[in-house]
């Protein structure tokens, strides 16, 4: 079958960005099932969906700080006022692991940003000249493009050594998210997918721009083959999808499937671009 053969990207990808060969993969996970029970997710990942996946461009890192600071020197009123990530605030609970520190402040540059919202994630993504990636597009990439791994290195649970998790826990050293450069490195792995793409396993959660509806939804296929998944719903939640800092290596599983809100503005949670291949067929 065609599509079930690797598809090369077309085009080269942007800066910072890498090709995500098109092809074909089970998306879902079966053995979770009841993993989330309400805890963890409000949905399991199951049943497991057939999908194929065009060509596609993915960023290598989480958007960083740096990047944000340059994308509002060059275009100052693409993000304004209340749409800018919070800043960090070390007295306070629950923002004083936010990478932001300000315009002018450019000591937290290699880090992720997080404590963003929704749609000033997804505007920085679309001025880039793409988008946040859709929930298949980023588990497709993450699992190795059909190899359905758990981890993006393989099956083997990560060490506090191997990617940025556990933190939150109590489990693993230090507190609040590490720059966006794979983790640690200082274990076996290195929190790298086989396309090279970096921190999917931990380091921050990631905004997904599709709604968090079932696998047994239409949008994920019915009894086909699905192309291209990608939800949309008026009503309901946005998917974020992998590990954070603040989250136990159980958590981590990359078909694990998670839900965050629009406006929520997290330390735990971030994202990356996703870019179409240009030239690509459908």
């Amino acid at each position: 079958w065609g599509r079930a053969r690797e598809a090369p990207c077309a085009s080269a990808a942007p800066d910072g960005a890498t090709c995500i060969a098109g092809g074909f993969a089970v998306v879902g996970e079966p053995s979770l099932t009841h993993v989330s029970d309400g805890i963890l997710s409000p949905l399991d990942p199951t049943p497991a969906r057939p999908a194929a996946f065009s060509p596609s461009h993915l960023d290598i890192r989480e958007y960083t700080v740096g990047r944000l600071r340059a994308a509002l020197a060059a275009a100052p009123s693409l993000l304004i006022g209340d749409e800018l990530p919070t800043v960090r605030d070390p007295a306070s609970d629950t923002l004083q692991h936010c990478t932001f520190l300000g315009l002018s402040d450019t000591s937290h540059d290699a880090f992720p940003v997080n404590c963003v919202s929704f749609a000033a994630s997804r505007k920085l993504c679309q001025a880039a000249g793409g988008d946040l990636p859709s929930e298949g597009q980023w588990e497709f990439a993450a699992r190795g493009r059909g190899q359905r791994r758990a981890y993006a290195w393989g099956d083997t649970p990560p060490t506090c050594c191997d990617a940025t998790v556990g933190m939150g826990e109590g489990v693993c050293p230090g507190d609040g998210p590490s720059v966006a450069n794979g983790g640690p490195g200082c274990g076996e792995h290195v929190d790298q997918t086989r396309d090279g793409v970096l921190d999917m396993t931990g380091n921050l959660r990631e905004r997904a721009r599709s709604a968090l509806l079932p696998y047994e939804d239409p949008c994920w296929g019915g009894q086909g083959v699905v192309e291209n998944p990608d939800c949309e719903s008026a009503t309901v939640g946005h998917a974020a999808r992998g590990g954070s800092w603040h989250s136990s290596a159980e958590r981590a599983m990359l078909a694990l499937r998670f839900t965050s809100l629009d406006q929520q503005r997290s330390s735990a949670l971030g994202f990356r671009c996703a870019y179409p291949d240009a030239g690509a067929p459908p």
